[in-house]
């Protein structure tokens, strides 16, 4: 199997009540999201061999589909990300 950097390769569902809250540098506005679960993501390090992180995977509704961190500061210029434990978790 030939690992790609960005690629998606498991997830599992969040618990309810999850979202992430996307902040654009430019004009500040902010975006809450519902977390819809958590993506294993590859990576790769300074040398090519590939990683892995555990990312929040969220639907984004101004795209109207789900997206991880990474998805979100590539499309459309930098952005970032708060995520958001359900009312009453810390």
């Amino acid at each position: 199997m030939n690992l790609t950097p960005d690629n998606v390769i498991a997830l599992t569902p969040a618990a309810p009540g999850w979202t992430v809250t996307v902040i654009d540098t430019g004009d500040k506005t902010q975006t809450t999201c519902p977390l819809i679960g958590w993506a294993v993501v590859i990576g790769a390090d300074a040398e090519g061999r590939p990683t892995s992180s555990i990312e929040p995977a969220f639907y984004y509704p101004p795209a109207d589909q789900v997206w991880t961190p990474n998805d979100i500061d590539v499309e459309d210029g930098f952005r970032y990300h708060r995520i958001n434990p359900p009312e009453g978790r810390t």
